[in-house]
């Protein structure tokens, strides 16, 4: 049993990703959360900053953030497409771990875990949308998203978004140059045109 740990942890993710376990529901606990007053974001130690994205709601958030492994593609570019656009007033990218960051719960294996959508982004006409980015596609057309617990958290997000008519929610996903976003089902496939819409459509 002990040696083959790393081959049971590999099982039971797996089991929990195709929706075979069954876990006793425990009470969740809410509470409210904010914009902190400063973060730590990390910064490429050998390229410099030559601009900055006025639009974060922290001030000297500079391009050289979005540089992977600190950004996704689909992050980079959703973060520059916000940027350029009009209609986006401001855009805070979330924490991904503790108790001051934004977080909603969804069922992982045979445990609760938090899961922390990665941008609030407010519009100049006051709507204020949750944002959960994601891979978009490899070169030969196949999805390149590597999180096994998407539609997990594509669900959880969504019933918030149920409980909370007031704020809007999407999963985005990058091919190539072009955002495309869906809150209406997971889809692996990103070439989905019945699932992924380009972002013009929905903002």
């Amino acid at each position: 049993m002990v040696n083959n740990r790393d081959k049971l942890v590999e099982l039971f993710s797996q089991i929990s990703a195709n929706d075979i376990a069954d876990i006793e529901e425990t009470d969740v606990i809410e509470s409210k959360c904010g914009i902190p007053s400063y973060q730590y974001y990390k910064q490429h130690k050998k390229i410099q900053r030559t601009a900055i994205l006025n639009i974060n709601v922290f001030e000297n958030y500079g391009i050289n953030i979005l540089i992977h492994p600190n950004r996704t593609v689909s992050e980079t570019e959703f973060e520059r497409w916000c940027e350029s656009y009009d209609s986006v007033k401001w855009i805070y990218k979330n924490g991904d771990k503790g108790d001051e960051y934004f977080s909603l719960v969804y069922r992982k294996a045979f445990r609760h875990a938090h899961f922390y959508s990665d941008y609030i982004i407010g519009l100049e006409n006051g709507d204020v949308w949750i944002i959960e980015a994601k891979g978009g596609m490899t070169d030969d057309g196949s999805s390149n998203n590597v999180d096994s617990y998407a539609n997990r958290k594509f669900e959880a997000l969504k019933e918030y978004g149920e409980e909370h008519p007031e704020i809007k929610w999407k999963f985005v996903r990058a091919i190539g140059l072009q955002l495309y976003l869906s809150n209406t089902v997971w889809c692996e496939i990103a070439t989905n045109r019945n699932v992924w819409k380009p972002i013009e459509v929905f903002i």
